[in-house]
Parts: structure tokens; sequence; C-alpha cells
């Protein structure tokens, strides 16, 4: 008999992840997803139990995310190499920095929303191209948004289903055309890369990229 575990796709995780995580908080709260090849912990207490237990529990394992980012990725991190990444771009979520990027994303809502008129799908004309949009202007990159929204998906791809070679391969492609488009300056390490003004005004910012080498489209043997 096939469970409700064993139904759930990376597809299905992609499209609408949130009545899945639903159930599970409900029914299956510690489970192993067959298809994704891990463990997903749904509830807050045992969230909070597993990260704050670093000794015991860790995200470093080979898996297709550790493939696509590199090894090196704050994801794969814990414990005191978790914190180092994460102190190295904490100022850009302070309330200071957080309040100008909603002033920023309301302007480009309301932008995109009053040339509307009839139906729009929300999701694709409104919300994800200014979630891409703030995310450029926070992280201070130079790739547009819509080319750093289309890298986003195409490196979701293969870390969703990492049983299929073609999107890993397209993962991998959109991991190096990433990497190609940061300047030397943000490929560096936070603790050697100078803080730099951001957009004209006065946030400043560091980005931790760690300097890894070029994902293959193919996965060793």
């Amino acid at each position: 008999m096939t469970s409700f575990l064993d139904t759930i796709t990376p597809e299905e995780l992609h499209a609408d992840p949130y009545p899945i995580y639903q159930r599970l908080r409900r029914d299956h709260p510690v489970a192993e997803i067959p298809a994704l090849g891990c463990w997903l912990v749904t509830r807050w207490q045992g969230v909070r139990q597993v990260m704050s237990h670093s000794q015991a529990f860790t995200t470093n394992y080979p898996s297709a995310m550790s493939e696509i980012y590199g090894s090196e990725n704050i994801l794969a991190r814990s414990g005191d190499l978790h914190q180092g990444m994460r102190a190295s771009v904490e100022e850009l979520f302070e309330p200071e920095c957080a309040a100008r990027a909603r002033e920023y994303a309301r302007k480009l809502v309301v932008e995109r929303v009053s040339g509307m008129h009839g139906q729009a799908e929300l999701m694709g004309e409104v919300l994800q191209p200014v979630v891409a949009e703030v995310f450029r202007w926070m992280l201070g990159l130079e790739v547009d948004s819509t080319t750093l929204l289309r890298l986003a998906q195409d490196l979701w791809l293969g870390a969703l289903d990492s049983g299929d070679p073609d999107k890993l391969a397209v993962s991998a492609a959109a991991a190096n055309e990433l990497d190609a488009a940061l300047t030397p300056g943000s490929r560096a390490s936070a603790r050697t890369r100078p803080r730099r003004s951001h957009g004209g005004d006065t946030s400043t910012l560091e980005v931790f990229v760690r300097e890894a080498p070029r994902r293959s489209s193919r996965r060793s043997a």
C-alpha cells in the first residue's frame, strides 16, 4: 500500500509545497521522503531541536544542493561555520535595511499593479519579479532582475529533482552563469572584502560567496 510520503514528488513541492507541509506537520512531523532522499522536520519544536544541536544533526551530506551550489554553501554548513557565513550578510537584514527594502518593494508592486487591467497572474507578473529585483538591489548585483529570476528557477530544478540528469545540467549551467556574473570583489570571502555603499544610499553590504570550482553538468559516478 502506497503511503502519503511515497506520493510526495519534487514537482509538487516546487509547484505548491504548503498543503504538503500542512499534512506533514499534522501526521508526519519527522518523515523520510523517498523521492527527495532526505528527512523533513516540519513542526516548530522539532526544527528548533535540530537547529539547536549541530553536534547531533548536520546539513552537510552529499546532495544535489551541494553539487550545484558547492560543498561550502551556507545551507550545507552548521554550527560556527554557518554562523560565520550568516554574519557576513546579517547587516543586510537589520531593521533599517529591511525597511528600505520594504519601501522599494512597495514601490515596485504599485508600479506593476497600476498598469494592469482585468485579470493578471500575480505570482508570475508581480511577486516573483518584485522579489528578484529587491534581492538584486539589496545584494548590489550587476545582473538584471529578469536574469536573476531565471537563474534562481534553473538552480532549483536540479536541487528539487536530483535524479534527473537533464535538470542537474540546467542547474549546473545556471550556477556557472551566476558565478560569471558576480564581480571579483563579490566572489571573495567576506572577511577580505571591503564594505561598499549600495546604490547611492548609506547602507553597506557584505556578500558572502565562497570561491568554488565551476560545477560540472555531469554527476560523477
